[in-house]
């Protein structure tokens, strides 16, 4: 069936989580051996979060470009800041993984974003109060099983992204939604009143996740 969509989808996992995973997840011999030497970087304010992407986590230089815009700016009240009423957010997203790393033990961590939905607004000018305090999380959930410890970033809306014909590539993320809704970018299954979607991701996403599965 038809690949169209008008939106890109409720959870999502980019190249930036495709490379803190990786480093998490990085083994020899069994062990996760980078991890104690990433979790005494967090655990220091002294290094920069945007710092820590870059040098520690790999995260590619785009993917740094856009967070340091939008989600961990310099001056939270710049025009383009996501999520004005809830920032700084860096503190969060810095303790979650301080905490995967303490709650995973021997085992994997998964990351994950969850933004709760789209907003039409410019995505160069979000006002302050767009997105209420009282209305939407921002929280990381984590949850482990017997066989990974599961890391949800679930934030308030985004802007509906400019260039949505930049998802093309099937990821590994499938989501079941009423027909009538407003679908998300990816592969349809109709069965009945439902549909099945399996997600697309941008090219970018998908080359770094293959080149994270071989190193």
């Amino acid at each position: 069936m038809s690949s169209a969509g008008s939106i890109t989808a409720n959870i999502s996992k980019g190249a930036g989580h495709v490379a803190i995973d990786g480093e998490l997840n990085y083994q020899e011999n069994g062990e996760y051996v980078r991890r104690p030497a990433i979790r005494a970087a967090l655990a220091n304010p002294a290094n920069g979060y945007i710092d820590l992407l870059r040098s520690v986590f790999k995260v590619p230089e785009a993917i740094i470009r856009y967070v340091a815009r939008y989600w961990y700016p310099e001056d939270i009240t710049a025009p383009q800041v996501w999520w004005k009423d809830k920032q700084p957010v860096e503190p969060l997203f810095r303790q979650s993984l301080i905490e995967a790393i303490d709650l995973a033990g021997n085992l994997p961590v998964d990351s994950y974003w969850m933004p709760i939905g789209h907003r039409n607004v410019d995505r160069d000018y979000v006002p302050e109060g767009i997105y209420r305090t009282d209305e939407y999380p921002f929280e990381v959930v984590l949850t482990k099983s017997e066989y990974q410890l599961t890391r949800l970033i679930v934030t308030p809306p985004i802007p509906t992204p400019r260039d949505t014909e930049r998802f093309t590539e099937p990821s590994n993320i499938w989501v079941v939604k009423q027909l009538r809704e407003v679908l998300p970018i990816g592969q349809r299954r109709v069965e009945g009143d439902l549909v099945v979607i399996n997600l697309y991701e941008t090219q970018e996403s998908s080359q770094y996740r293959g080149r994270a599965n071989t190193d």
